[in-house]
């Protein structure tokens, strides 16, 4: 099979909001199923370009607030930080209007508290922290009924401190922090820090989804907690401190303390993470059709990001390299651009010297356009490239924690374009 049909980010089945329940296990870990709720990226088969401009601006805020953790959390100012308000317009706010562009994130049901209740939760390797609606949020939205009630639960006890997330697509959420059991893959983080909010905002109201939890490293917390992963580990829960993603068109998957083999081809190919904060690798280069356009790029493998995220003189670069190509004008903020549908451009990237082949055609910019959009984007001030869903969805990925690396492997269900 090979992705030269519109993105399957848009408009495949697996898109579509199910209730994942099962549960898989074996000595490597346990699994859970994940899903989506359904694009808002892709309207009738057309790109909707203000909701991934949304998305984009959702983004660059996270990563902004990460690095701002870090300074506060290590000290030093992380050696990647920008000044994200010299880039931010009021276009950040604007262009979110109703859509919760997190609706984008894979998620899973997991369980709080003793007696637990479920919550469907989004899981995002690009931040640390984790939280679900409060029983007294008056804001949170009506398309979900749970909400996590402290007095009822046996296991539950307040931190002492609240906690305000706020980012500059003008959205926020806030509450008070607690400690409690939370439950994930049948696997039990006792006395895990969790955030209960008692406000969010319009975008985070109109989502389908609970809360989020946050897989990336201790350093990036907002709360300066542990994260929920990292509990596991220091409990003792897992035998390993690795957790894997396997995203396909179904069966899609967050494995726990663990890979699960049946899902990959060839051995993981490990890549030492350079720096423990974000999950931050070197990227050696960028190809299209089999030739280097760009190259020596860091880049953040982040779950909770769909499209593939870099700088604008480096993406523009890139861009360089297909065959008509064209730039989106609009915002001076983030850099979208266009090239022929019919034109197979068969984008890779290349890691320690192995190649691994992505999705690119997003889907036609309009009603029978002959331009669609490409799955790479410019972000501007964006000191690192970010490889979200449409390359994870190429590769089976491991994160591991013991030896602070990220593990690649070609999927068994994979295409096999042709390089020339």
């Amino acid at each position: 099979m090979r992705f030269t049909t519109p993105l399957i980010a848009a408009s495949l089945p697996f898109l579509v909001l199910s209730s994942p329940t099962r549960i898989h296990s074996n000595e490597k870990g346990r699994s859970i199923p994940i899903s989506k709720r359904g694009s808002t990226f892709v309207d009738h088969g057309v790109v909707n370009i203000t909701a991934l401009r949304a998305h984009l601006a959702y983004v660059g805020a996270k990563y902004h607030i990460g690095l701002k953790n870090y300074e506060r959390n290590t000290s030093p100012v992380h050696p990647l930080a920008w000044d994200r308000a010299t880039h931010a317009t009021k276009r950040d706010i604007t262009t979110s209007a109703l859509t919760d562009v997190r609706d984008s994130i894979w998620w899973g049901n997991i369980s709080v508290g003793n007696p637990p209740v479920t919550f469907a939760i989004y899981f995002d390797t690009g931040s640390s922290d984790f939280f679900i609606p409060d029983v007294s949020c008056m804001n949170c939205g009506a398309l979900r009924s749970a909400r996590y009630s402290p007095s009822l639960s046996s296991t539950s006890s307040a931190v002492g401190k609240s906690f305000s997330l706020v980012y500059g697509d003008g959205s926020s959420v806030s509450g008070y922090q607690y400690i409690d059991a939370v439950t994930v893959a049948g696997l039990t983080a006792k006395r895990q820090t969790l955030g209960s909010a008692t406000a969010l905002s319009q975008n985070f109201q109109t989502g389908a989804m609970d809360g989020l939890m946050g897989l990336a490293w201790p350093a990036s917390s907002e709360f300066g907690a542990t994260p929920f992963f990292n509990t596991l580990m220091q409990q003792g829960t897992v035998s390993q401190g690795v957790f894997a993603f396997y995203l396909s068109e179904s069966g899609s998957e967050l494995r726990l303390g663990g890979t699960d083999e049946s899902l990959y081809s060839t051995p993981l190919q490990w890549i030492p993470v350079t720096q423990r904060f974000y999950w931050r690798v070197g990227l050696d280069k960028v190809n299209v059709r089999g030739t280097e356009v760009v190259s020596g790029l860091s880049a953040i493998i982040d779950s909770g990001t769909t499209l593939i995220v870099g700088d604008p003189p480096t993406v523009r670069e890139f861009y360089r390299h297909i065959p008509d190509s064209a730039i989106i004008k609009g915002d001076v903020n983030n850099e979208f651009f266009t090239y022929p549908c019919h034109y197979d451009p068969r984008i890779s990237v290349t890691f320690n010297g192995a190649s691994y082949p992505i999705g690119f055609n997003f889907g036609p910019v309009s009603n029978g356009s002959s331009q669609c959009l490409g799955g790479i984007v410019g972000l501007a001030g964006t000191p690192f490239w970010i490889l979200g869903d449409i390359f994870m969805r190429s590769v089976y990925t491991a994160f591991n924690f013991d030896n602070a690396s990220i593990g690649f492997a070609r999927l068994k269900s994979e295409w096999d374009p042709k390089f020339s």
